[in-house]
């Protein structure tokens, strides 16, 4: 062959140029005839694979050709009609010389699909040689099936893929790494630059280079295939890359004839026969083959066996996340039961639990959940998701598994890892057996890292940690669960020790928490979701820990001690910044016991500290403080001495009017601070209300540095976008949903002094006291206000409202009576607040509108959730927690009590529920997409309560029943469904059937 296959190692792009045109476009004008030539004979035969822009080419071709004058006919002649595609060619050649003995030019396109028989190849070469003959130009088109035909065509001008793939890259190299120089393929990368940062989609929406594969692989993939060749192609695209003895592990036979024909006629697998090795373009990588998936899975039904084989090679290469890609659709439960089994731990250690998850819930179902593996699984389940005691009584199954094989002994070592690290949160002793030093796992070796780093954490040993992970290579693999544990200790670590964020490792943080979450959503995912929120209130002033309870009550059912000790204490800190010392006093106090009783100084201190400051805030004397701090110090068996202890005797010897110079200190050093002790400098100072002051006033120089020139009140939560406070870290709308669905204010509402809310009911704040709503019952004040929170931009014209609200068109008695109804409303504002202007009306424009500088509404709180959550823009965790907001907000709807015969309340009452039937379905389709089938059937039936024939929320519906094993409500779903369909009150629909029988099955 001419072009050799490319490497299939990835190219720089250096400072090659982007062709604006396809290669194989632009070459068209080879082969169409000029003027001079107008009516000489040409035949033309392009034999390529799908993807080579073959049908293009000659479209092309014939464009030219029509625009000097010729008669242009094209076919395509592909099966599935009773008459054959050689007798269809023969009647057309008739016609095509018919036609050339009434013109001087005539231009004939022919798609072939292939023929079996000789006698047909014959007859379809004399039809093409018989119109070339009479004058014409015919370029056939056709796949490496009809290679016969191509052969015997020996007069003709052949084009193959790799006459096509030279037209393509004539002048330019761009992106061979990633396409092997296929005409489709260069041309999506083109305009998608994104492909080259990695980054093929976003959510389920493929880019421009994605989209293109999936169809590649598609036409690879066609039908017209024997079954041999279609089962290797299928293998070869489904591992992505490997060598011939991965696919001998997984094919009963390996012919090597076939794979010099795939080297020869189908670039896209990338095979490479002195390697003996292949690399399929683009489904090498596991983002672009998730987005293959879907049209694959018809392929794969009917060759289970091979697609199990294939997840068992995969496994077996440590693959882990492309296996559980394609564990998605494998149907043969028996089959994932025992890839579950004999991969679990493996599963889980990669990160990669929704396989997993399925495998064990048929395991359990089948009565497996008794064997080695299984218990195994269970195991490591239990040390990372369910409480202590459960952990620890799991253990004892461990100690009677004998007659173990290599791979169960490396689990049971990891199991056991698992385990030692457990015993860290919750500080304890059990784990009887400990992990050698020097274990040829490197997950083990790992996992013994996070254990002593954990220890070093608890322990306040923040520089060791970083020092003992700064050039650890483990935690850059942040896909794995030891590479995301030491990742988020290193960033702890980092912040305390160094005193900033790695704005460059940002990234692998939150594919870090991501990993972490997916493996352990109750238990460690919320620990690390924790992280960001903990930091914020200690080094950014924030004064709420959001869901702290929640976060506090996880710690205490799990067990973790330690992990219940370090959330009230950051608690604590936050409700002493927001002036709530009692409740920071209380937090203060079970976190010291807690560490106390598990033996923990560094914990202890932080707590004292924090406790000190909340009690000087309630007004406790600093010298009475001090005594009960000497006699906690008498009664501990421990020496009383650290750094933290000393900055506490500091704020309580300033605050009884010491002198700064008279406090002893043990530990610290006045020249200066350490950068693991900011934190608790900016507690003492901004928690302890006119002791912090006074603090402040009397330390160190280089003491103050750290603090800055001024002591900093705290600072306000985060503003909404396009504030013009500079904020050190901008939110995402996403984190302001996750905010608001943890019980945050909107930011929007803190800049507003009036909130009206009419979802679910009436009321009135002023800034956040309530009016007393008896106030606008006169002169219909109260439906003025439903009415303008309606209005489109909170806008009426003065007629319109006083059609909708008195049923008057009087304008000249109307104008008096909405001066009235304003009146009253301003004056039940004005008893909390003096100076406002909740209303304006304009005598030019005719209207009346509610001031957007001093109130807002819950109605444009509820349209953005909504709007965001429908929007998506692929972050699937803001959508669910923008559609959660959106149906907190939305309530039992707009409580309209008049009768509004203008329909402006109507009809936006109408666009308000539609907008939440839509945001809940995009939130149910988030939430399915995340793997929590439960909220999604929540956010589906609630969708489909309020529109009872949208299609999504039922597919939705089906799918998270499906997911949960609730057989019997799908089945009452199809039935109320079929009877429907039946009374003619709802249209059928394909895929709806489709997904009632897939679950069914399922």
């Amino acid at each position: 062959m001419a072009h050799p296959i490319r490497s299939i190692a990835s190219q720089g792009r250096g400072t090659a140029l982007v062709p604006q045109k396809s290669g194989v476009l632009a070459s068209a004008s080879r082969f169409a005839r000029d003027q001079k030539h107008g009516e000489e004979p040409r035949l033309i035969v392009v034999c390529a694979e799908p993807g080579f822009q073959k049908t293009a080419l000659m479209d092309s071709v014939l464009l030219l050709e029509a625009q000097a004058g010729a008669t242009i006919r094209r076919v395509e002649l592909g099966p599935g009609r009773e008459e054959g595609a050689a007798m269809r060619l023969t009647r057309l050649s008739r016609e095509v010389v018919g036609l050339r003995q009434r013109g001087p030019r005539v231009a004939v396109g022919v798609t072939l699909s292939g023929s079996l028989s000789e006698a047909d190849v014959a007859r379809e070469a004399r039809a093409l040689r018989k119109m070339t003959t009479a004058g014409c130009l015919v370029m056939a088109c056709m796949r490496p099936e009809a290679l016969d035909l191509y052969e015997a065509l020996r007069e003709a001008i052949h084009l193959d893929c790799h006459d096509l793939m030279g037209l393509a890259a004539s002048d330019y190299e761009y992106g061979s790494g990633l396409t092997y120089g296929i005409p489709r393929l260069l041309d999506a990368l083109t305009f998608d630059d994104l492909a080259w940062e990695g980054r093929f989609g976003r959510g389920s929406c493929p880019g421009k280079y994605a989209s293109a594969v999936c169809d590649v692989v598609r036409g690879c993939l066609r039908d017209t295939l024997i079954d041999e060749e279609l089962s290797l192609r299928l293998v070869m695209v489904l591992l992505g890359t490997g060598t011939y003895d991965d696919l001998a592990m997984v094919l009963p036979r390996l012919d090597d004839e076939a794979l010099q024909w795939l080297h020869d006629t189908c670039p896209l697998l990338g095979i490479d026969p002195l390697r003996e090795s292949f690399a399929v373009a683009g489904c090498r990588e596991d983002e672009v083959m998730a987005f293959c998936i879907p049209s694959l899975r018809p392929l794969c039904a009917s060759r289970e066996h091979l697609l199990g084989a294939v997840v068992r090679a995969l496994c077996a290469q440590g693959r882990l996340a492309r296996a559980e890609l394609l564990t998605a659709i494998l149907s043969d439960e028996a089959e994932l039961c025992e890839i579950g089994q004999a991969w679990g731990i493996e599963f889980l250690m990669a990160g990669r639990a929704d396989a997993l998850g399925r495998a064990l819930r048929i395991s359990v179902e089948a009565g497996r959940d008794q064997d080695v593996d299984s218990v195994l699984v269970d195991q490591a389940l239990r040390e990372l998701c369910d409480h202590f005691e459960m952990a620890a009584a799991g253990r004892e199954r461990l100690c009677d598994l004998t007659g173990l094989s290599a791979r169960q002994t490396e689990a049971l070592d990891l199991v056991e890892a698992l385990g030692a690290c457990r015993d860290v949160w919750a500080k304890s002793r059990r784990s009887r057996r400990l992990v050698s030093k020097a274990p040829p796992d490197h997950r083990v070796r790992s996992l013994a890292i996070h254990r002593k780093v954990l220890a070093y954490l608890f322990d306040g040993r923040f520089r060791d940690t970083y020092a003992l992970l700064l050039n650890n290579v483990q935690r850059r693999s942040v896909d794995t669960l030891c590479g995301a544990l030491l990742c988020l200790d290193f960033c702890i670590a980092e912040r305390f020790a160094v005193g900033a964020e790695d704005a460059n490792a940002l990234r692998d943080v939150r594919r870090a928490e991501r990993v972490v979450h997916d493996v352990s959503p109750g238990r460690l995912g919320c620990y690390a979701d924790a992280i960001g929120d903990s930091f914020a209130v200690l080094y950014k002033g924030a004064e709420r820990l959001p869901q702290a309870e929640r976060l506090i009550s996880c710690s205490s059912v799990c067990q973790d001690v330690l992990a219940e000790a370090c959330l009230l204490c950051v608690a604590a800190i936050a409700d002493a910044r927001s002036a709530k010392p009692a409740r920071a006093h209380v937090r203060a106090e079970r976190a010291r016991t807690l560490a106390r009783r598990m033996c923990v100084a560094f914990l202890e201190d932080v707590a004292t500290l924090v406790d000190v400051a909340a009690r000087l805030q309630l007004g406790e004397a600093p010298r009475a403080l001090s005594a009960w701090l000497a006699g906690e110090v008498e009664g501990n068996a421990r020496a009383r001495t650290s750094p933290l202890l000393d900055l506490t005797h500091c704020l309580l010897g300033v605050a009884d009017g010491m002198d700064m110079g008279d406090v002893c200190l043990k530990e610290l050093d006045r020249s200066q601070l350490p950068h693991e002790l900011v934190w608790a400098l900016d507690v003492a100072v901004g928690c302890s209300g006119r002791g912090g002051g006074l603090l402040y006033d009397a330390l160190p120089p280089a003491w103050s540095l750290v603090l800055g020139d001024r002591p900093h009140p705290p600072q306000p939560a985060p503003g909404p976008p396009g504030s013009v406070a500079e904020k050190p870290e901008a939110p995402t709308p996403s984190d302001h949903a996750i905010m608001r669905l943890d019980g945050e204010p909107a930011a929007a509402y803190e800049d507003g002094h009036i909130h009206i809310r009419i979802l679910g009911g009436f009321a009135l704040e002023v800034d956040g006291v309530p009016v007393n709503p008896n106030r606008l019952n006169a002169r219909h004040a109260r439906e003025l206000l439903v009415l303008l929170s309606l209005a489109k931009g909170h806008k009426v014209r003065k007629r319109d409202a006083l059609l909708a609200i008195w049923g008057d068109i009087d304008y000249v008695k109307g104008r008096q009576r909405l001066y009235e109804s304003i009146s009253v409303v301003r004056r039940a504002v004005r008893t909390v607040r003096d100076g406002l202007e909740p209303i304006v009306s304009s005598r030019s424009e005719g209207t009346i509108c509610l001031n957007r500088c001093c109130v807002v509404c819950d109605v444009d709180e509820f349209e953005e959730e909504a709007v965001l959550s429908i929007s998506g823009d692929g972050d699937d965790r803001g959508a669910v927690a923008h559609s959660c907001n959106a149906r907190r907000s939305y309530g039992a709807g707009p409580a309209v009590a008049f009768d509004d015969v203008t329909g402006i309340a109507r009809r936006r009452t109408h666009r308000l529920k539609e907008l939440l039937v839509s945001a809940l379905s995009a939130g149910g389709r988030a939430a399915l997409r995340q793997g929590r089938p439960y909220l999604a059937s929540q956010l589906s039936r609630e969708a489909l309560g309020g529109e009872p024939q949208r299609e999504d929320a039922a597919l939705c519906l089906v799918a998270s029943l499906t997911q949960l094993g609730r057989a019997k409500e799908i089945e009452a779903l199809r039935d109320a469904y079929r009877r429907q369909t039946a009374r003619g009150t709802r249209r059928a629909s394909k895929m709806l059937d489709q997904a009632f029988d897939d679950a069914l099955e399922a």
